[in-house]
């Protein structure tokens, strides 16, 4: 669902964890920067 784009809020929800923090610490890793909001991109004009 995460590299699908469905937020990190709704996707905590529907997977029952208690904090969002549970699920931004358990995917993200394995997602390789989702839920980052771009950060560490360079920017582009």
């Amino acid at each position: 669902m995460l590299a699908a784009g469905v937020a990190m809020a709704i996707v905590s929800k529907r997977l029952g964890h208690s904090e969002i923090a549970i699920t931004s610490d358990t995917y993200s890793p394995l997602l390789g920067g989702v839920g980052r909001d771009g950060q560490g991109r360079p920017d582009v004009p």
